[in-house]
């Protein structure tokens, strides 16, 4: 069952009351509301929501604060913040013996089921073995949904988080020269195991 908007915003609802703008709540539930009366296709419904929620935060602490560097700021520290904990588990995971081998099949695996055509992504996989995963991203719904809601720019904070969530492992390296989120001609994605 999918989260409530309400689910989705806990943390940084707390965060916004503590800081005494919780209008920037309100004003998010609003535009988040207002991005989701898009028809998207199912296999492509998580990734538009991600995409669509940081918009929302974005414009709503934008209006409110009234210093959109600030607002970027803050949705991008929110977004590092949830991917470091990702990275460590993945860190600790890779670590355990033989582990960094299973990672790179795992994720073989995640990105054709999470991150395939079905979801708006379209990868080409360069080498796929044991020791090395490496694929590129053309196409990517977060740039298509960030861009339809007025905020392309946002698309970067999301490539970056992939180096929260992959850049610490110490037995599996990750590697990118660029990303669509940040004017490149794909992503280029590579996992090497250390």
């Amino acid at each position: 069952m999918a989260k409530s908007i309400d689910a989705k915003l806990k943390t940084f609802a707390e965060k916004m009351n503590k800081n005494g703008t919780p209008q920037a709540v309100e004003l998010t539930k609003k535009y988040y509301a207002e991005y989701m009366k898009e028809d998207i296709p199912a296999g492509e419904r998580m990734h538009a929501e991600k995409a669509y929620l940081m918009a929302a935060k974005y414009r709503a602490l934008s209006q409110v604060l009234m210093d959109h560097n600030l607002a970027y700021k803050i949705v991008a520290d929110e977004m590092y913040e949830s991917c470091d904990k990702v990275g460590s588990s993945l860190d600790k995971f890779t670590r355990i013996p033989g582990m960094k081998y299973v990672f790179l099949k795992l994720f073989e695996k995640m990105t054709d089921k999470m991150f395939g055509d079905a979801a708006d992504f379209r990868k080409d996989i360069l080498v796929c073995n044991t020791k090395e995963f490496r694929f590129n991203m053309t196409r990517c719904p977060y740039a298509k949904h960030l861009a339809r809601a007025g905020f392309p720019e946002l698309c970067a904070i999301f490539c970056n988080g992939d180096e929260h969530c992959f850049g610490t492992m110490k037995n599996v390296r990750f590697e990118r020269t660029q990303t669509l989120g940040t004017d490149g001609e794909c992503c280029d994605f590579c996992f090497k195991v250390n």
